[in-house]
């Protein structure tokens, strides 16, 4: 009997997961988690104010970011993690008030962001995204910022989520590339 047991057990936990494990836009409220290849983990949570998500980047060694977003893409403020305790001495703001007035994401578009942060914008034809079980739609936007010569950040925005993930950095001198492989909700 035992090893009959032993095999439903197995057999449940190698089950794929149901479409409704998936995170929705919802789950938002509670948390939404992605991880990389590099081990990094990103808890993706809505802000207390409309169109406002905070993002908390957390390395393997327990450094990291916490990361204010308007509209899913745009970058307000970050504040570094050091050693598990957030750094808020050396916190970067990214925009300011004008912030406000810059546009929600939208596919197969071009648009400009302007004062601190500004940038000009562009974004791809939506396709589909796949971390392990789950698919979304999702868009490439590439921001080439004004301020900082040569240097361009890519995103992959889910409109379904509402949130976007950080998947390449670009300068003068180097690219680097973010992948996501994982995405849960947290209960």
């Amino acid at each position: 009997m035992k090893p009959f047991f032993l095999m439903i057990a197995l057999s449940v936990a190698a089950a794929p997961a149901l479409a409704n494990d998936c995170p929705t836009a919802a789950d938002l409220a509670k948390g939404i988690t992605f991880r990389t290849t590099e081990g990094l983990t990103e808890y993706h949570r809505a802000g207390t104010t409309p169109n406002m998500t905070t993002i908390q980047v957390t390395s393997p060694d327990g450094d990291g970011s916490l990361i204010s977003i308007r509209e899913g893409i745009y970058s307000l403020s970050v504040i570094p993690i050091k050693q598990g305790q957030l750094d808020p001495e050396n916190m970067d703001i990214w925009s300011g008030p004008e912030a406000a007035s810059w546009p929600a994401p939208k596919p197969s578009a071009t648009w400009t962001t302007t004062g601190l942060g500004g940038a000009t914008v562009t974004s791809g034809p939506e396709a589909q995204i796949t971390f392990g079980k789950c698919s979304y739609p999702f868009y490439e936007v590439v921001f080439d910022y004004t301020d900082e010569e040569n240097y361009v950040e890519t995103y992959s925005y889910l409109p379904t989520l509402g949130t976007s993930l950080l998947t390449r950095t670009k300068d003068a001198s180097s690219i680097d590339n973010i992948l996501y492989t994982d995405i849960g909700k947290m209960q």
